[in-house]
């Protein structure tokens, strides 16, 4: 990598790359993308981003027993070490307040990995 032909510019800090450089290639290629998994394990999302996860419930109601240790997939927030579960009310309330109790997902319930969502769909 050639750091030498990469400069510091304000567009920088806005995400927005005016200029053609190794280093911003190399930062493209290591943000997460739709369509691979990241375990929980080796990387957390950003606060209040909303993803797709893969979770499974350790310990259901025993009406559910069934489900123990399946793979489900669903959407949802990460903030303050919590997972919440995805709507535009939580991530309003996540924004405002920090937290979103009656959205928060139970302790047994375990997301195992996730992924960001796809960007939008565009025509042509």
């Amino acid at each position: 990598m050639s750091v030498s032909k990469w400069k510091w510019t304000p567009e920088c800090d806005k995400g927005i790359c005016v200029g053609d450089c190794d280093l911003c290639d190399k930062a493209e290629e290591e943000e997460p993308r739709f369509g691979e998994w990241i375990p929980t394990s080796e990387q957390l999302p950003g606060n209040i981003e909303p993803v797709i996860v893969t979770w499974k419930n350790n310990a259901p109601p025993f009406y559910y027993q069934d489900i123990v240790g399946e793979h489900f997939t669903g959407v949802a927030h990460y903030k303050n070490n919590k997972w919440f579960w995805y709507s535009s009310v939580t991530e309003d309330f996540l924004a405002e307040y920090g937290r979103f109790d009656s959205e928060e997902i139970d302790e047994a319930i375990e997301i195992l990995a996730w992924m960001p969502l796809p960007g939008p769909y565009k025509v042509g």
